[in-house]
């Protein structure tokens, strides 16, 4: 199966450092329908250094999985039709597990769906994977196929389900948004009137557009206080909410029959839980309100000039296809970023707990070095990433410009046939060009978002014995 959705619901992220085994062979029972038996392997204790590939067959088999472990080269990797575990090594040469589902070839370059339990699923090139699979050696199953019932349900819903707000309070605050950028609006096109009318501004007509003017910004200023006091009341309850469900998980008294958290488990569900709450926030306050935006914006203009209106709707279309498309390859670089930082920043804590010991040894010019060098690559990854969302971002600007300049070239045309005004033309220019200013935004608030359904799948993961949401 190459369904990227469907095994991100089956994802498991390791819950330590020596974990990545254990995790890798939890998906592969997740992916084979045997979710009991996952709860079986959450009870082995894991070796320190973790498991070897053979201890991972020998674990495989005894919840009656057919395993073998193998050397793949390349031209057979391509051809395989089931889920193996790959011995890799992590970009600071540590030894490390994940799960290799399959491969395709995408325009010319041949691409893998790998899970790594460190961050998240995704397609990777094989030029990538192989350099970090040096050995060549994999946990292969030859006998197993995937069953559509283990995969559960998809991610938004789950983070959907965490919300700890009526929902009414959904479109009060898109809706309080738009009200108040109409406020805005109604006070520039009224000043904009007085200026080019003059009869406006002679005798009680300038009282009543002043009386007019303080009310439109007085009920701007109420919508935004409105706007923020419903937010505070989300986050408030949010919050509340999945603090409520982690201290269950963490006490779950005398006669409960889980085992208890640990200290260094519970670290990732404070970040799940924070993700989350910034996914659902982002949701409320900045994807619908955007949204809801747009599809006003679109009328006005379409009620103006309709053929304008036509080319605004096929920029939206065409940027929320590509958006979309790119979703999961920048949640997955972004998540992967924010792995190896962590781990770096794993490794430098536990030398410095162990300093006086690298002394004795002569090792703190070798370590110095090492961490030396895990920055520099944490440096040039994220260079890599910010460098290609600028790319990316910048390929946006540029269609936003071209849909705003054909916006632009259809007014003229229509104002060459008197058909509209050039007040007119200058208001379907300067809403269109509102209009691709909300691009970059909706990308960066549909990453925080990615992230946060990723988050809500692995807590629920980690939450199921305190509740099921």
């Amino acid at each position: 199966m190459l369904n990227l959705c469907l095994i991100k619901r089956s994802f498991i992220r390791q819950s330590a450092e020596d974990d990545c085994g254990r995790a890798c062979l939890a998906m592969i029972l997740l992916y084979a329908g045997r979710p009991s038996a996952v709860r079986e392997l959450d009870r082995v204790p894991v070796p320190p250094g973790g498991f070897s590939l053979l201890e991972l067959k020998d674990l495989a088999r005894s919840h009656g999985l057919d395993a073998r472990v193998v050397v793949v080269d390349p031209p057979a990797l391509r051809k395989i039709s089931s889920p193996c575990i790959l011995h890799t090594l992590t970009p600071m040469q540590e030894h490390h597990f994940e799960v290799c589902y399959g491969g395709r070839d995408s325009c010319g370059t041949f691409q893998y769906l790998v899970a790594d339990p460190a961050c998240q699923a995704g397609w990777q090139r094989e030029e990538e994977l192989l350099g970090r699979w040096p050995l060549r050696a994999a946990l292969y199953f030859p006998d197993i196929s995937p069953d559509p019932q283990a995969f559960g349900r998809p991610g938004w819903r789950v983070l959907w389900s965490y919300r700890a707000f009526p929902p009414g309070l959904l479109l009060s605050v898109p809706v309080l948004t738009l009200l108040s950028a109409f406020a805005g609006v109604a006070v520039s096109w009224t000043l904009q009137k007085g200026m080019s009318d003059s009869a406006i501004l002679q005798g009680r007509i300038i009282a009543a557009l002043l009386i007019l003017l303080l009310l439109i910004s007085f009920s701007r200023i109420l919508m935004s206080y409105l706007r923020q006091r419903i937010l505070l009341r989300i986050e408030t309850d949010l919050q509340t909410r999945l603090m409520q469900l982690l201290t269950e998980r963490l006490f779950p008294g005398k006669e409960a029959a889980g085992e208890v958290m640990s200290a260094e488990s519970a670290r990732p569900i404070l970040l799940d839980i924070q993700r989350v709450k910034s996914a659902l926030l982002t949701l409320v306050s900045v994807v619908l309100p955007d949204i809801l935006s747009a599809v006003f914006l679109i009328a006005v203009v379409t009620s103006y000039v309709p053929a304008a209106g036509l080319v605004e709707l096929a920029y939206i279309v065409l940027t929320g296809l590509i958006l979309l498309g790119r979703l999961f390859p920048l949640s997955f670089s972004m998540t992967r970023l924010q792995a190896l930082h962590a781990s770096a920043e794993n490794v430098l804590v536990r030398d410095v707990n162990r300093i006086k010991a690298i002394r004795i040894a002569g090792l703190e010019e070798q370590r110095k070095a090492l961490h030396q060098q895990n920055q520099q690559l944490h440096t040039a990854l994220r260079h890599r990433f910010l460098l290609g969302l600028s790319h990316e971002l910048l390929g946006l600007e540029a269609l936003g410009a071209c849909s705003v300049t054909a916006v632009w070239v259809t007014g003229l045309y229509q104002l060459a046939q008197m058909q509209i005004s050039y007040a007119i033309l200058m208001t379907i220019v300067i809403l269109s060009y509102i209009l691709t200013t909300l691009v970059a935004r909706m990308q960066s608030a549909l990453l925080v978002v990615a992230e946060g359904t990723d988050a809500a799948l692995q807590l629920q993961r980690t939450l199921q014995d305190s509740l099921q949401p």
